[in-house]
């Protein structure tokens, strides 16, 4: 075999060992990218049903590595979504069950009281994954449980028949939970917000507002106007348009963004319409 014959076969085999060793560092790089995809959050924060027997809320504060979980006594009064009126927590969860065309009452009912978005039990099949493995690598000093009644939530009230029951006292639960479910991105910028209730259903404007102070933004007035809108608008300066606070505001409420400026004392304008209280509506 001549020399030359010798050099191009072993040229061949190297130039074979460095496709495969390239071949196989790709596939490592790609599985290392498929992994932290899995491991990214949609949101900063990401709160959720965890529990439905007890029922427990679980908000996860992916830039700090932090797990509070909220549980919630299956007795206590809460307004419910969908104008189903005010009821315990365990009979939202049964009357979801039991009527499919309640889907996201028990989550959207305790959103609602928190005054944060919340995600239903049966998340999406991706993020319960990311969740399932994200939660084995959870320190257990990252973690902290808060019980609502210990905390000082609810209040005993009267009910029509006689009987004394506990409702969820939101400005005892604000009042209790400070900062506990902001947003870090949004409370560092800080951005003051108008917020109009454009429709006829009284306390939207109130609600939104404490989604809005809980995410960490400076509410700085609420009021009602008309005509009414359909959708949900925020009015803001096109430098704005990025800022995380408006993030938040088009992913949770549906709001289309315009540019403008309504207010001297604001810098986001949202006005909320017909779509946003539909979910206060009956079903």
């Amino acid at each position: 075999m001549s020399r030359d014959h010798i050099h191009e076969r072993l040229g061949g085999r190297n130039i074979r060992t460095l496709l495969g060793f390239i071949m196989s560092l790709l596939v490592v790089v790609g599985v290392w990218i498929g992994w932290k995809f899995l491991l990214v959050f949609p949101e900063e924060r990401t709160t959720f049903v965890s529990s439905i027997d007890p029922v427990e809320i679980s908000s996860w504060d992916a830039k700090r590595h932090t797990l509070t979980i909220f549980s919630i006594s299956s007795d206590v009064f809460v307004d419910g979504v969908f104008g189903v009126g005010s009821l315990p927590v365990a009979s939202l969860s049964r009357l979801e069950t039991m009527d499919k065309t309640k889907k996201g009452l028990l989550a959207g009912s305790v959103a609602e009281a928190f005054g944060t978005p919340i995600l239903p039990n049966d998340m999406p099949p991706l993020l319960r994954l990311r969740w399932a493995i994200t939660l084995r690598s959870i320190r257990p000093d990252a973690v902290t449980r808060i019980d609502l009644k210990s905390l000082g939530a609810y209040r005993l009230v009267t009910l029509p028949d006689g009987t004394s029951a506990q409702t969820f006292d939101t400005n005892r639960f604000d009042a209790a939970i400070g900062s506990t479910l902001e947003f870090d991105s949004i409370r560092s910028e800080g951005l003051r917000v108008r917020v109009i209730n454009t429709t006829n259903v009284a306390g939207l404007g109130t609600g939104a507002a404490r989604v809005f102070s809980h995410a960490g933004m400076v509410v700085v007035m609420v009021e009602s106007e008309t005509p009414a809108l359909k959708a949900c608008t925020v009015t803001v300066k096109k430098s704005l348009w990025d800022s995380k606070s408006v993030s938040f505001i088009k992913t949770f409420f549906n709001c289309s963004v315009g540019s403008g400026f309504d207010d001297e004392q604001a810098e986001l304008t949202i006005r909320l319409g017909q779509e946003y209280a539909g979910r206060f509506l009956p079903q």
